[in-house]
């Protein structure tokens, strides 16, 4: 950081203190308490450890010195380990991104909220009262650098303990968190982003408006399946099978017959099953997404009419 007649200009994102958080310490020394819900140096934990609770080290981290273990989860919680290693394998430890104009600190605002520096119109009102100049954020953020969606973008973290309960990292700069009422909330948080340019928000409607997005996915791993959630284990009978659910529909997902938000239909190669796709603005292709739209009766002519361009059979008849 370079102060220059108190013009402040960002460097580097590692290894200097963040102008926010500057801010904040220069402010608790002259006003007092301006931002008393700012943690103090000897107690402040995120910025001196990436809270990898095991050596186990990301996709794409591949060849980077392992971290080092440090925080413990509370009790309350399963192994540390287990969850770790649950989450390394989900999509969260894994959302570095780049824009087209070579940027991504406004991705970063979901993708890696702990690096993410707001514009000045973004940040606290109590950071207005140090009267400093602000310049812009730097555009972007080094791979290297990134910390992907970890355990303290959704827990707060406490002398090194990861606390069970659930909260959304509000600003990180300085470590202030903001309640939530449910995993829903928090979910939302980053997945209500239908306003962003190829991204479609997740909106759980049809024959399941009330559910929350932990009752069909595991927190840690994201993992979900219809039949894997207490909720419909008697799907396939082989003695008496539901029309639709048998060996000839053993590569159709849920979403391709019950979905009801109009989606396209198509076999994805690389998951070896038929699905709902979605075409977004970045890409003419369309990308395998799970339909939140979801209602019991499935007709069967969305996929089986004539002419059909998959050569499927052209009619069905349901006994």
């Amino acid at each position: 950081m370079i102060i220059d007649d108190l013009n402040i200009t960002f460097t580097t994102r590692q290894g200097q203190i963040s102008i926010l958080r500057w801010i904040a310490s220069m402010s608790l020394l002259i006003f007092g308490c301006i931002l008393a819900s700012c943690q103090s140096a000897e107690t402040s934990s995120l910025p001196e450890q990436t809270f990898n609770l095991q050596e186990t080290q990301p996709p794409g981290d591949q060849g980077k010195e392992p971290q080092t273990a440090e925080p413990t989860l509370t009790p309350d919680l399963k192994d540390p380990d287990q969850i770790r290693n649950m989450w390394v394998n989900s999509e969260h430890a894994n959302t570095f991104v780049v824009s087209d104009q070579g940027e991504n600190n406004t991705c970063a605002r979901c993708h890696d909220r702990y690096n993410y520096i707001p514009s000045i119109e973004d940040i606290p009102e109590s950071c207005y009262s140090c009267k400093f100049e602000v310049g812009d954020p730097p555009p972007y953020i080094a791979e290297e650098n990134w910390k992907h969606v970890d355990c303290f973008i959704c827990h707060e973290v406490k002398k090194k303990e990861v606390q069970p309960e659930i909260a959304w990292l509000e600003f990180a700069l300085i470590e202030e968190y903001g309640g939530v009422s449910s995993t829903t909330e928090l979910c939302q948080k980053c997945h209500l982003a239908g306003d962003i340019p190829g991204h479609t928000s997740v909106i759980v409607s049809g024959d399941h408006p009330d559910y929350s997005c932990t009752e069909c996915h595991s927190p840690h791993d994201l993992s979900a399946s219809c039949s894997s959630t207490d909720c419909h284990e008697d799907t396939f009978q082989p003695t008496n099978p539901i029309p639709g659910h048998d060996e000839d529909h053993a590569q159709v997902s849920c979403s391709a017959c019950h979905d009801a938000g109009g989606l396209e239909i198509g076999y994805v190669e690389d998951l070896g099953i038929w699905t709902t796709l979605h075409t977004t603005e970045k890409s003419d292709e369309p990308k395998p997404f799970t339909s939140h739209n979801i209602v019991l009766e499935s007709p069967c002519q969305r996929c089986h009419f004539p002419g059909n361009p998959w050569g499927v059979t052209e009619s069905v008849e349901n006994e």
